[in-house]
């Protein structure tokens, strides 16, 4: 008796539902046996098809970005006191990383800060970075080069100058909103009178 390719997927799926409990020890089981072989070829495998890898999780975060950001807040929020944990007992192998990525990919480093602040022509904000020597809210001259912050507008990515670490920061943690900025100064006005 022949059976049409419609039947053959009928009886498949009624026999994967009716032996999936089988099918997932034996799997379970030839993973354990074969573990070493199993890591051997997958290290083959991604040596070979990285670039691929590479295309493919990209593709798929573009289409599904939105998705991926909820899923990592949601993550951070709720796992802030492991990963906090994580982080201060593995805090200088953390520097050492992030000293030789940023290295390695300076160019790379500078443009995605650059775009994330909203200067997209990379001649500009090279000129504006130089041309600053002080900072444009407190006054401070820069020490290094590492203490500059391109600040923007958040809402319209608009740059509005170049600022000490402190001041950028403040900035943020105010939420850039002037009322709340006045408040913070009628406070300090209020405190020192």
């Amino acid at each position: 008796m022949t059976r049409t390719l419609e039947e053959k997927r009928a009886y498949n799926r009624a026999y994967h539902a009716t032996h999936w409990e089988e099918k997932q020890a034996y799997g379970r089981a030839y993973h354990a046996t074969h573990r070493e072989e199993k890591r051997a070829y997958n290290r083959a495998y991604h040596a070979t098809h990285w670039e691929e890898k590479r295309r493919h999780g990209r593709a798929y975060y573009a289409a599904h970005r939105e998705e991926k950001r909820a899923y990592g807040r949601v993550y951070r929020a709720t796992h802030r006191e492991e990963r906090q944990a994580y982080y201060a007992a593995h805090r200088e192998e953390w520097r050492a990383y992030n000293r030789v990525y940023r290295a390695a990919h300076r160019e790379e480093w500078r443009a995605m800060d650059r775009k994330r602040n909203g200067v997209l022509n990379p001649e500009d904000a090279e000129r504006l970075w130089v041309l600053a020597q002080m900072c444009t809210l407190c006054g401070r001259p820069f020490s290094t080069p590492l203490r500059k912050c391109v600040d923007h507008d958040h809402k319209t990515g608009k740059v509005r100058g170049i600022l000490c670490g402190s001041c950028n920061r403040a900035l943020g943690l105010f939420g850039d909103s002037v009322e709340r900025l006045q408040k913070a100064i009628d406070y300090l006005r209020g405190a020192l009178a």
